[in-house]
């Protein structure tokens, strides 16, 4: 019978109520305001060797972030197919972790990797810088190609690549899990704006709606206002 792996331990650790989600939203935030990454992805599964907890892009750089909650977790990001292979994205790579579980004796067997934790005030603390290396660029290329794709190609629809400060709560939109934008259609008949499809609108906004036999005509009304975005509708949208 082959021998248990044994994580070595730091001692007794105060438990955390630090999620992985939690974590991740924190990563998202930091690449995005603290680092101003113009684009930044979070878990999106391509064909590349690896899926990300986060990952920002920012001039001619990468930054990757993994997110752990337990120590055996940590330890277990040895045996990932991109680490043993070399063929890791990131020409900056990070760890998240929440504060006090993992020592920085831990990193001797990461030297490619930073640590960062998570205090009791919620914000990111950099333990260890990361260093910068070369990174995986036919990977992180699959990726943002992978991210354009599921873009909506209609070119009245776009991606805010520079995004404000926003909260954790709020992930920009440049985290591409599908974030799509209402916008301005005109009738070609009537010459009003159409009402975004399956919505109500105040009877005192002159609006092109199912009355004008234009309506339903190219160019097709979204389902959201213009600037309104799927998040604030709530709802998957399908134009």
């Amino acid at each position: 019978m082959p021998e248990p792996i044994v994580y070595p331990a730091i001692g007794p650790l105060a438990p955390t109520k630090l999620s992985h989600e939690d974590l991740r939203k924190r990563a998202v935030k930091w690449l995005t305001n603290t680092k101003r990454c113009s684009v930044v992805l979070s878990e999106m599964v391509t064909a590349a060797w690896e899926t990300p907890d986060a990952i920002g892009w920012k001039g001619a750089g990468s930054i990757l972030v993994e997110c752990k909650v337990s120590r055996a977790d940590f330890f277990r990001n040895a045996d990932k197919p991109s680490v043993r292979a070399g063929r890791c994205m990131g020409t900056q790579r990070f760890f998240l972790v929440p504060h006090g579980l993992v020592a920085k004796s831990d990193m001797e067997r990461f030297p490619d990797y930073g640590l960062m934790s998570v205090g009791e005030s919620g914000n990111i603390q950099v333990i260890t810088e990361a260093p910068h290396r070369t990174s995986n660029e036919r990977s992180e290329i699959a990726m943002l190609v992978s991210a354009l794709r599921r873009v909506r190609t209609r070119e009245y629809l776009t991606i805010m690549v520079d995004s404000p400060l926003l909260s954790i709560d709020e992930p920009p939109e440049t985290i591409l899990r599908a974030t799509y934008f209402g916008y301005v259609v005109v009738c070609t008949t009537c010459r009003h704006t159409k009402k975004p499809w399956g919505r109500s609108a105040p009877m005192e906004m002159v609006l092109c709606s199912h009355e004008c036999h234009g309506y339903a005509q190219e160019p097709l009304p979204s389902e959201l206002w213009p600037h309104e975005s799927e998040a604030d509708f709530g709802y998957k949208v399908s134009r």
